[in-house]
């Protein structure tokens, strides 16, 4: 038998009695013409069970009874999800109003992660008020020029949005750049994040430099298996703006602040993170050790002559052209047009240019004018020390080529400077030490595995199957290794190889996000707040993870939580 209104409440669950409770209320039923007193069965408990079949009968064909009983099932209906009700067609507004102005709000966002990407200066001389369709007088930058230029070129719902929205709801000011540039940088680290959490095993690389208003800049890099593509990885994570020169201000690195064991920031880690490994950059150390290693008198004078004659030839376009003529005139089919400028950083660009030298010595000999240039380069002891400079830059070449690769784990980069040594024992001791603490971080490694004998057993056993195993097809390196090895049965080995092939070996991919800082923070640009710059940083340096088509519609949805408290716009 089928009830009215007062069996629904039986049915549903607490959470939902209050909304049918609700429902009804708002319902005017009762007898015929809405007077009859509602008794047992609708607002009394039944207790006249004697004669129940009887009344029920005479209920079911009362009118608020079966008034009440459309309502019911209108009521199940709308819960189910198969009617809709009064909130199911205001949401319907919202999401088409959201969908509106997402279309309209898109395109902003698109610009700004393209102007961060292709490393363009968003502001101009003009750079408030609405964005108008007509070609401006004045410079305006690249972020409004880009979006007039949208709109005039199709995209309706943005020239909609500029021509009709309020000046408070044009979502283009300087506030509203910063905002998204930021959310922008928020989200590309969170995936470099998550990545690191899937991987459980991470490197912080770290390095500094000047920037062009003199500010201390500090990059920071994480370096990473990813597990999803088994490879290495190293990102960029942002820039810190230094103001404190001491241990406890600074990242790791090869002077005493950094490195020191009291109050360096190693030190300091350490104190935290007791298990935390300190790595000085190995291509920094081999600067160093080429450094001492060309600190010989005759060295370093070749070195200066080699600059000024360089100097001589760039500082006149005359000679320039002349040498060039010369060039071609001797060596047709070089490709080399000049001699190039002896780099005071870059040990491989170093050796470019000290070869590049020796490949036009007879050209540029024939082509100099100045008599005292001419003298030194003609000079027995300068011929022969280039000679040998030539040669121990192509020793180390390779090595230094090898020490800026993602891949290269610190086993394999010892062997490097091994194979090195062997060849060039003639270098000073003293540049040989430069790397010791790479060898003593190995060390510790071999000592961790000694002191467990469970991890011994595990490591005995992961040799023995790899000794009837050809050497072609055995792993070159610890990543390789890693890959190969199987968690289950060497859980701890495969730690271990992790560990070492997350251990950072150089940091390069700091050295090239200072490129990067130089682009974006330029001298007309040197008063960019630290929050924009590292924003416009990230979207240049992960240009992949920017430009998945998800990524401005992600950026847009964290957008609006703030913009709706602000502006009341539906996102």
């Amino acid at each position: 038998m089928r009830f009215g209104h007062h069996s629904i409440f039986l049915l549903c669950s607490r959470k939902r009695t209050h909304s049918v409770r609700s429902y009804f209320s708002r319902c005017k039923v009762g007898g015929k013409g809405g007077h009859q007193q509602l008794g047992a069965l609708v607002a009394k408990p039944f207790l006249q069970w004697k004669n129940a079949i009887e009344i029920f009968n005479r209920h079911q064909k009362t009118e608020y009874h079966h008034n009440n009983l459309c309502l019911a099932e209108n009521f199940l209906l709308i819960h189910s999800g198969k009617h809709p009700d009064v909130t199911r067609h205001y949401d319907k507004g919202n999401k088409k109003k959201a969908e509106e102005n997402r279309k309209k709000l898109l395109p902003i966002v698109e610009t700004i992660v393209l102007c961060g990407q292709q490393e363009l200066a968003l502001r101009g001389s003009q750079n408030s008020g609405p964005i108008t369709l007509e070609e401006p007088l004045h410079n305006d930058g690249n972020f409004r020029a880009l979006l007039g230029s949208r709109a005039r070129s199709g995209n309706t719902d943005l020239k909609i949005h500029l021509k009709t929205a309020a000046m408070n709801a044009q979502y283009t000011s300087p506030q509203i750049q910063n905002e998204l540039i930021n959310i922008c940088g928020e989200k590309l680290v969170q995936t470099i994040v998550d990545r690191c959490n899937a991987s459980q095993c991470f490197s912080i690389l770290a390095d500094e430099t000047l920037d062009v208003s003199t500010s201390k800049q500090l990059s920071l890099a994480v370096r990473y298996i990813d597990v999803e593509i088994g490879g290495i990885r190293e990102d960029f994570i942002g820039f810190v703006k230094i103001h404190d020169m001491t241990g406890g201000g600074l990242g790791y690195d090869g002077a005493a602040n950094m490195s020191g064991h009291i109050s360096g920031a190693q030190a300091i880690v350490l104190e935290k993170y007791p298990k935390a490994v300190y790595i000085h950059c190995s291509a920094h150390s081999l600067n160093l050790a080429l450094a001492k290693a060309c600190s010989i008198p005759a060295v370093r004078n070749c070195q200066g002559t080699i600059s000024s004659v360089c100097n001589f030839f760039r500082a006149s376009s005359i000679r320039l052209e002349q040498l060039k003529k010369n060039i071609k005139d001797s060596f047709p089919e070089s490709r080399a047009k000049s001699l190039l400028p002896l780099c005071e950083t870059r040990w491989v660009e170093r050796h470019d240019a000290v070869l590049r030298f020796v490949e036009l010595y007879s050209v540029m000999r024939d082509s100099s004018q100045a008599e005292q240039l001419l003298f030194t380069v003609l000079n027995a002891g300068f011929v022969v020390t280039i000679h040998i400079l030539r040669k121990l830059l192509s020793l180390s070449l390779q090595l230094s080529k090898t020490l800026q690769r993602v891949d290269v784990d610190i086993f394999g980069s010892l062997q490097y400077v091994d194979n090195l040594l062997e060849k060039a024992r003639e270098m000073r001791t003293d540049s040989v030490k430069e790397f010791q603490e790479h060898r003593e971080v190995v060390q510790e490694l071999f000592k961790f595995l000694q002191d467990s004998v469970t991890l011994m057993e595990e490591y005995d056993m992961w040799c023995r199957k790899w000794k009837k195993i050809p050497p072609a097809e055995k792993p070159s390196n610890a990543l390789e290794a890693y890959l190969v090895c199987d968690g289950q049965f060497f859980p701890n080995v495969k730690k271990l190889l992790q560990i070492s092939a997350t251990l950072p070996v150089s940091t390069a991919i700091n050295e090239r996000s200072f490129s990067t800082l130089k682009r974006l923070k330029t001298y007309t640009r040197s008063t960019m707040k630290q929050e924009r710059l590292t924003g416009l940083a990230l979207l240049s340096v992960h240009r992949s993870l920017s430009i998945e088509p998800d990524f401005c519609q992600s950026v847009l949805t964290q957008f609006s939580s703030v913009s709706n408290k602000r502006c009341g716009v539906l996102l």
